[in-house]
């Protein structure tokens, strides 16, 4: 058995916070009065962490290439494996919100409409990042073949290109939902696998340089978004790009970071690992909890909008990270019963 990445069960816990901080805050970005400080701070927080969808692709492409690089791919075996963990879960995760729209009256009861939906996912808005995963695992063998084949390096500079092009060029209703766009960052995931722990660590070396541009292209891309909504200033030409090569130095600064802890505080690892083991429950279910939340804030009558969100945050992570690692302890808990079971 290979060696756990325990790097990605550090990534997995941040992605799944940062997509609940995505979507808690972005109600807040309408609600604040122009030019307000805590309207600043609100666009700071929500485009700081636009790196999360990214951050769950790029994972996907280092395990892929971590489980197979060097062993034969069952592709039957391999999709079975992923119906199972995420397909089942997506499908009973659809159904339940359905009937929540229905009960409260924003939808109907439309099979096909439904069936549409659910391969679009567009049921909730966070559904579309397991359309573009699945379009990614269909793909498996191909991105295989090419880092066995071709120059890891000139594999992802052209997924950088078609990234960029499809981004600026490629737009229709559910361009969103295309894989393409998110190509450079499972690419990307495939590409730390390929060049192996030496060049790792040369990077490693120059992580600051990392963090820095991070920071740059985040604050960059914050105070163009924020510039183009609240001032009605034209943004930079250069905007369309902003956004994946954000992520991408995120990404590579939050994958040296979770290097760095793992070196220098393993123990973590105790409060991460759980979180990260559950995080694709937590991101399906988070916006369950975020409406019985603003429930409960309507219920209170409170008025502030800070203290609203702050209430949302806090509700939203404890119940969904709390609920979502119980979950997955319950599940091995019965594993480990079978096994005593059957022997």
């Amino acid at each position: 058995m290979k060696k756990r990445l325990e790097e990605l069960d550090i990534l997995r816990a941040i992605g799944c916070i940062a997509v609940i901080i995505i979507h808690v805050t972005a109600s807040t970005l309408i609600r604040y009065r122009p030019h307000s400080p805590h309207l600043m701070l609100a666009y700071i927080v929500n485009t700081f962490t636009k790196f999360a969808v990214p951050l769950f692709i790029f994972i996907s492409g280092v395990v892929l290439m971590y489980s197979y690089q060097d062993k034969p791919f069952d592709f039957r075996r391999f999709m079975k494996a992923r119906l199972k963990s995420i397909g089942i879960p997506y499908l009973a995760w659809n159904i339940f919100y359905y009937t929540i729209l229905i009960l409260r009256g924003t939808q109907q009861l439309r099979p096909l409409f439904f069936l549409k939906q659910l391969l679009l996912g567009s049921v909730m808005y966070h559904f579309y990042f397991v359309v573009i995963i699945f379009q990614f695992y269909l793909l498996s063998h191909l991105w295989l073949y090419c880092f066995k084949r071709f120059n890891p390096t000139v594999l992802l500079l052209l997924a950088g290109i078609i990234s960029l092009v499809s981004i600026k060029y490629v737009y229709f209703k559910f361009s969103d939902r295309v894989f393409l766009n998110y190509l450079i960052f499972f690419i990307l995931g495939c590409y730390v696998v390929t060049i192996k722990n030496k060049a790792v660590e040369h990077i490693y070396r120059h992580r600051g340089a990392f963090y820095l541009l991070a920071l740059l292209t985040g604050g960059l891309l914050t105070q163009q978004l924020y510039q183009a909504k609240i001032n009605r200033i034209r943004p930079l030409p250069i905007i369309d790009y902003l956004w994946p090569i954000y992520s991408v130095l995120a990404i590579i600064a939050l994958y040296l970071a979770a290097i760095a802890l793992l070196k220098k505080h393993r123990g973590v690892l105790t409060i991460l690992r759980p979180i990260g083991d559950a995080s694709f429950y937590i991101y399906l279910s988070h916006p369950f909890f975020l409406m019985i939340s603003i429930l409960i804030v309507r219920g209170l009558n409170i008025t502030s909008i800070t203290l609203d969100t702050l209430f949302n945050l806090c509700f939203v992570m404890i119940t969904s990270i709390a609920l979502g690692v119980l979950y997955i302890k319950r599940g091995i808990c019965l594993q480990k019963v079978k096994l005593l079971l059957k022997t």
